[in-house]
């Protein structure tokens, strides 16, 4: 595939997003710990700084959507960088979470339980289940189970 100057123009300006340092590679280190599930917090904010001292915070929150395949240049630079930061993010993670896709469904919602157990001894949401407060205890569980079920692999896809 050719890319284009315009591509070379993203992808050399250092204060883009598409931007990648010579020591950006798949094989660099963003945390010094990998996420366990215990040490969520830290991890988090570990890897918060990383990507944005490296800007590609834009990527995770979704600010830079991915461009349409039409825009060649565009399409590539946003790839590229994707496809970066999910190997930085698959090695910043335990090798048990890393592989959790090949964990057959009980053991993925056991596993997914279990963190989120974790994530609610952090989380500021009370489990108040009266007045206002249900709607938003009845929308976290709600983003619980999404998380589950957006973790499935295609086999689950009907679900």
């Amino acid at each position: 595939m050719a890319v284009s100057s315009s591509s070379s123009s993203l992808t050399e300006n250092f204060s883009s997003p598409f931007f990648l340092n010579n020591v950006d590679n798949p094989g660099a280190m963003l945390v010094s710990q990998p996420l366990t599930g215990s040490n969520y917090n830290t991890w988090s904010r570990s890897i918060i700084v990383s990507l944005t001292t490296k800007n590609k915070m834009a990527f995770i929150e979704g600010s830079l959507p991915k461009p349409s395949p039409e825009d060649e240049a565009m399409f590539h630079a946003w790839t590229r960088c994707n496809n970066m930061i999910i190997t930085w993010f698959l090695d910043s993670v335990s090798k048990e979470i890393a592989s959790s896709d090949n964990l057959s469904v009980s053991d993925y919602f056991t596993k997914i339980r279990t963190f989120g157990d974790e994530l609610d001894n952090y989380d500021l949401v009370p489990s108040y289940t009266y007045g206002g407060m249900r709607s938003v205890h009845e929308k976290h569980n709600r983003d619980h189970v999404f998380q589950f079920l957006m973790g499935l692999d295609d086999s689950f896809a009907k679900v």
